[in-house]
């Protein structure tokens, strides 16, 4: 065979082993695809699988779990953290179950559903020991206040009493006056602050404070000028004090400089007060006389 004929032989064959290598590699590439596709139609199916397997599951359980749960807020309704110290202790139990790992994504699926549902039904225990909480407030912050104005009219009335009798001006301690006055002089004053604490702090409303406001005012200054008359009275002077505070309130406590140190400048008993201590006064007049005649009575 001539050289030239060689030559184009293995041409000839160099081309056709190139269509050979060209044909495998489209083969192999197909081959890999088709792989590839079906590893992926598994995952997929699995994935699907994975996902019917945890709803059901989760369906199944969530009627139990909610059913527990909303037990829970009926039998906590006023204890929020009772509540959630159960709900915790039943939560606990369920994510003990060993199904949760069978499947991938079963156990997130459930703990999420479990975590939503025990938020849902803790809203009921939880508004309703706030409320408790605020109403068990005010009773304190009420109760505080009747008990500091009971307290005050005590102090207003041994002081009233010092002053009365001379006691509180001593020789050997000429700042006693001052130092008592101090002790009393404020007591109008602190009251104020507490009925201002009791929005701040306590939740009363506005209309709410206003109304123990003035029940305290009226008790606190009934104290005041009882305190008073009870010593006019030792001096058969309680009828004619009654008259007085009766003719004109401003008047009888203006005249009286240890009551000018009780109730602040600038602060007035209004007229319907006015008429509720006249009426307590008087009340405790015929009490107090009452008694002595009863004693007077029973020691003849």
């Amino acid at each position: 065979m001539s050289e030239a004929n060689v030559w184009k032989t293995l041409a000839a064959q160099m081309d056709n082993f190139s269509s050979q290598i060209g044909a495998y590699a489209q083969q192999d590439t197909a081959r890999k695809s088709r792989s590839a596709a079906a590893a992926k139609s598994a995952q997929n199916d699995l994935r699907l699988s994975n996902e019917r397997a945890t709803k059901v599951y989760v369906d199944g359980k969530e009627s139990d779990v909610m059913t527990s749960l909303s037990q829970l807020s009926i039998d906590f309704d006023n204890d929020y953290e009772g509540y959630i110290q159960a709900a915790n202790s039943l939560e606990k139990t369920w994510l003990k179950n060993k199904e949760l790992d069978a499947v991938g994504g079963m156990r997130a699926a459930f703990t999420t559903m479990v975590k939503n549902k025990k938020q849902q039904y803790g809203v009921d225990p939880y508004k309703n020991y706030v409320a408790k909480e605020k109403e068990e407030g005010k009773r304190v912050g009420v109760t505080n206040i009747k008990d500091f104005v009971t307290d005050a009219n005590h102090q207003v009335s041994q002081f009233i009493d010092s002053v009365s009798d001379g006691s509180i001006e001593t020789l050997d301690d000429p700042d006693n006056y001052a130092r008592q006055v101090d002790m009393v002089a404020g007591k109008y004053m602190t009251l104020q602050a507490k009925i201002d604490d009791l929005v701040k702090i306590n939740d009363f409303t506005a209309k709410e404070a206003m109304a123990l406001e003035s029940e305290m005012e009226l008790k606190f200054f009934s104290g005041v000028i009882k305190a008073q008359i009870s010593n006019e009275m030792k001096n058969d002077r309680g009828w004619t004090a009654i008259d007085e505070f009766e003719d004109n309130p401003a008047t009888f406590i203006s005249s009286r400089k240890h009551l000018q140190a009780l109730i602040p400048k600038g602060v007035k008993i209004s007229d319907e007060m006015a008429e509720s201590i006249y009426d307590d006064i008087f009340q405790h007049y015929k009490d107090t006389q009452s008694e002595a005649d009863y004693l007077e009575t029973k020691l003849e």
